[in-house]
Formats: structure tokens, C-alpha cells, sequence
């Protein structure tokens, strides 16, 4: 599995002391999904924000999200049109590589995937 686009830069901000007290008050990271994610990559990177990126027509099972574990929640933000489909199986992508929970901003309405919890003994 591949790693998403902007995974250097993320990475970058989580091992700069400045930026993660920045990170840390932020409490999240973006992931940016839809038609018109390139241009809004362009746009937050120029900010300073947080983020990873599902280019489109890309399927959300080849990438490799580990990156955004430990963010809670991660916000994924559409920018554009995706498939209800696509939305889904990057939600579950990102719980199946360590995301507890991940919410959906843009006009695509809520929705929320979270990971289940295993409490005591074997699951």
C-alpha cells in the first residue's frame, strides 16, 4: 500500500516541536477527498493545516493511512463530488489503520465511522 499525497508534509508537522504544539491544540488532521481536492491541497497548504489527501478516482483500500492514527477525530473533508461508495470505504480504510473515529464536513450531510472497542479479554 501506497502512502497519500501529502504524507511527507504531515509527517514533517508531527516531528517539528513548533508545529505539533500547534497540531496538538488542533487535535485533528484533514483528509481531503473529492473532485476538487488538488485545489483545495493547494490552497491549506499554503495555510499551514494539517492534511492528507485521497486523490479522486483512487481507491481508499490501496493507500496506507497509518499516518492519521492517533488524531481524534479526523475530519474528512470533500471538497467537490464523491460517490457515497468512495466516502464509505475511505471511512472504513481509515478505522481499519488505527483511526478511532473519523467525521465528514462538506455537503455531503454527517457521517461518522467509529472503531469498535474490545474491552477485557479476547475479542
Amino acid at each position: 500500500m501506497r502512502r497519500p499525497p501529502y504524507s511527507k508534509q504531515l509527517q514533517a508537522l508531527k516531528d517539528n516541536p513548533d508545529h505539533w504544539s500547534t497540531l496538538r491544540r488542533a487535535h485533528t488532521v484533514h483528509v481531503l477527498c473529492g473532485s476538487k481536492a488538488w485545489q483545495a491541497a493547494h490552497d491549506l497548504l499554503e495555510a499551514g493545516w494539517a492534511f492528507v489527501l485521497l486523490p479522486p478516482a483512487s481507491s481508499p483500500e490501496d493507500h496506507s493511512w497509518t499516518i492519521c492514527a492517533g488524531y481524534n477525530p479526523v475530519l474528512i473533508a470533500v471538497h467537490g463530488d464523491i460517490p457515497a461508495a468512495v466516502l464509505a470505504r475511505l471511512g472504513r480504510a481509515l478505522i481499519r489503520d488505527g483511526v478511532k473515529t473519523a467525521l465528514t464536513i462538506g455537503d455531503v450531510g454527517l457521517f461518522r465511522f467509529v472503531a469498535k472497542r474490545h474491552e477485557g479479554g479476547a475479542a
